[in-house]
């Protein structure tokens, strides 16, 4: 047995930050990992996981869970003055049992707890607004792979926690003090008054029946998803859509490009208009157009701000750093005087940034959509982005298509993802290659044979190049990966060349393309 570094909390208990799986003490003891506090979500492996042969330790066991819910609660009761908490948890085998851990520690810090059960993170946000709680927690490992834990936790109406907070709860949990009482439970069904929501928003979108393709690749998305669009009056056809949670056909990743093409092939058999997915815990969007082509979900966003600011004109459009320059093209947004503003990957950032300067949508290259101005309650919602999308499809005579080609062209690569050791050598990773970049830049040299016209360096590296092209490596928020993400605006060729520029730095650095999830397709001609 191995046991390292204790904290005692006030409570008398050990918090183990790093116990050996399966020994003693992690049986015995709250494990809670430094690791699981990240950016804006805690999120931790619960079993020892390989994947691309990098390895990742489990760093969460329930007792943990249990002081984090109490140490929650006494957030709650201390910063946010409130006595209630409603508490979701999404759809694997093990979230049930972790989210009765937390509310466990959650009562015993003195709040009550509404629990609405299994759903996706979207209705967990909807629920607060629907039991005017500013309070709530969500149990889920997002759209990481199975073994994979966490927790999304709100600190107001449509707000979550962001970097700030993550670090003040961190201490909470290792130093407290820790509240103690007693709070009472209860159950509470919000499913019939989501999906009730979402129908009155999109129904009035809706100008002819659809022919809709369904995915959800297995996860808890099925339970909501394919009934909100029948309410809207279109056909659903399904697929890979029983709940299944050992996902037995792949991680319910919407970046995911096996999950979008086997999408593709659905949407040929069923000759239908659209096919749209959402992932593991529903707050991400997927589309594919009618010939089976995939939407890259930056372009879904796109497609969406174009209508809605006809609409409700001049107002910003929040894009995260990982989306399309065609946003900054585009001749809709401008002729609508709809500013594009760019922010950091995640979503407690994109959310806080369309609050902060009043947008009418936000969206991330990751299929998180952001409605706002009365459109939605400006958290991330993926079923209700689809619905809207389909709704807003219905009201055009064209096919998607064609409404995607009339947007600024170019070549975009898939979001890919290396992985490395672990959490700490991905930041030094992006940290050492943007300082080779913006030394490139700095001695007037050319990147992808490409003049450099500015370096980003708000959220990683972001390179752009004299014709509007770029390349981006950036840290995952959430997992031991990298991010590396290319988009084009002339010749197909050039996104290769940008992307084989980024790959020739960061093999200095260890990383080798045997370490990504997903590459780019073979090229076949140059356009």
């Amino acid at each position: 047995m191995r046991v390292r570094k204790k904290e005692v909390n006030p409570v008398g208990e050990y918090v183990q930050k790093d116990a050996e799986y399966k020994s003693y003490a992690w049986a015995n003891n709250p494990v809670i990992a430094e690791s699981m506090f990240r950016e804006y979500d805690l999120r931790s492996a619960t079993v020892r996981i390989q994947k691309r042969g990098t390895k990742v330790e489990p760093g969460i066991n329930a007792d943990g869970m249990r002081i984090l819910g109490q140490a929650y609660g006494t957030y709650v009761r201390r910063q946010l003055k409130q006595r209630r908490i409603v508490v979701g948890n999404d759809y694997r085998s093990y979230s049930r049992g972790m989210a009765f851990a937390f509310i466990t520690g959650a009562l015993s810090s003195g709040v009550d707890v509404i629990d609405i059960g299994v759903v996706l993170t979207p209705v967990l946000y909807f629920a607060q607004h629907h039991l005017k709680l500013p309070a709530g927690a969500m149990v889920t490992a997002s759209h990481n792979d199975n073994g994979w834990c966490g927790l999304k936790l709100a600190k107001g109406l449509s707000s979550t926690f962001e970097p700030a907070d993550i670090l003040s709860f961190k201490r909470l949990v290792y130093d407290g003090p820790l509240d103690a009482g007693s709070g009472r439970y209860e159950r509470f069904d919000v499913r019939e008054a989501y999906l009730k929501d979402v129908t009155a928003r999109c129904l009035p979108f809706v100008q002819r029946q659809l022919k809709v393709v369904v995915s959800t690749a297995n996860g808890g998305a099925e339970a909501f998803l394919p009934d909100a669009l029948r309410r809207l009056g279109f056909s659903v056809a399904e697929v890979n859509s029983d709940l299944d949670w050992d996902f037995p056909k792949f991680n319910p990743n919407t970046e995911d490009v096996r999950f979008l093409k086997e999408l593709g092939l659905a949407i040929k058999r069923h000759k239908a208009d659209l096919g749209v997915g959402a992932d593991g815990d529903g707050d991400r969007l997927g589309v594919v157009d009618e010939r089976g082509e995939i939407i890259f979900s930056d372009r879904a966003g796109l497609f969406l701000a174009r209508s809605l600011c006809e609409k409700v004109p001049g107002k910003p459009v929040v894009i995260d750093v990982k989306s399309t320059g065609a946003v900054l093209l585009d001749p809709v947004l401008r002729a609508h005087r709809a500013p594009v503003v760019f922010c950091k990957t995640g979503h407690s950032y994109v959310k806080a940034k369309a609050k902060e300067v009043d947008a009418l949508i936000g969206f991330e290259k990751s299929g998180h959509v952001f409605l706002r101005q009365g459109f939605g309650l400006e958290y991330d919602d993926g079923c209700l982005a689809a619905c809207l999308f389909a709704a807003t499809l219905s009201s055009n005579t064209l096919p998607l298509s064609a409404l995607i080609a009339e947007q600024p062209r170019s070549h975009q690569s898939p979001t890919m993802e290396p992985a490395v050791a672990n959490d700490t050598v991905k930041y030094e990773i992006v940290e050492k290659v943007t300082r080779e970049i913006l030394e490139l830049q700095k001695r007037g040299g050319r990147f992808a044979g490409k003049k450099i016209v500015d370096v980003i360096t708000l959220n990683g590296v972001r390179v752009v190049l004299e014709d509007g092209s770029w390349g981006l490596v950036r840290a995952s928020s959430n997992k031991p990966v990298l991010v590396v993400v290319c988009e084009s605006f002339s010749e197909k060729k050039l996104l290769y060349t940008i992307f084989e520029a980024l790959q020739k730095i960061l093999e200095k650095h260890g990383v080798k393309k045997k370490d990504y999830d997903q590459l780019l397709p073979p090229l076949h001609g140059r356009r």
